[in-house]
């Protein structure tokens, strides 16, 4: 299993606050769709190789790797 460095949450909280630091107000679509697909990757795995099903699903529960 790979080291995760900091929740989904830690790193939306600093994008939030850079994004509005640039007026921009919104996250790169680029981003949420690639997040949104590793997530559903991750969860079908889980399912389909483990037999196991995520029932607290939020993103502080989501680690990512930068």
């Amino acid at each position: 299993m790979q080291r995760a460095d900091l929740s989904l949450q830690d790193l939306l909280d600093a994008l939030v606050v850079l994004s509005f630091a640039n007026n921009e107000r919104k996250l790169p679509l680029t981003f949420v769709r690639q997040t949104i697909a590793e997530a559903a990757e991750g969860l079908h795995a889980l399912h389909t190789d483990f037999k196991l099903v995520h029932n607290d699903i939020k993103p502080g529960n989501l680690f990512i790797r930068l």
